[in-house]
């Protein structure tokens, strides 16, 4: 069976604000809390879950959010908005 993948940017298609435009909070657990910049759309992400769910996809994150965070952030920051971290597969590689 083949595997669905989706590679995904974040700035578009979840959220489009500007670098430090409201710093949202996220907790992942005991003293591991960080900061995002700013907020990711509810709605969009929401869509994205709807998809992943219905389709059994992964994501490949190919957004420079991969500079500013560790792969498990990633994945905490998708688990916030609702995402659960297993359909984070990988992040693309800095070329």
């Amino acid at each position: 069976m083949r595997k669905k993948i989706i590679f995904i940017d974040v700035d578009g298609p979840l959220a489009w604000g500007s670098w430090d435009d409201g710093k949202v909070t996220i907790n992942a657990g005991m003293m591991n809390e960080f900061t995002i910049p700013y907020a990711w759309d509810v709605a969009d992400c929401e869509a994205l879950k709807t998809i992943l769910d219905e389709t059994n996809a992964k994501l490949v994150l190919s957004s420079d959010w991969r500079f500013h965070f560790s792969f498990r952030q990633m994945k905490d920051i998708f688990q916030h908005y609702g995402i659960h971290p297993s359909h984070l597969l990988d992040m693309t590689c800095q070329f």
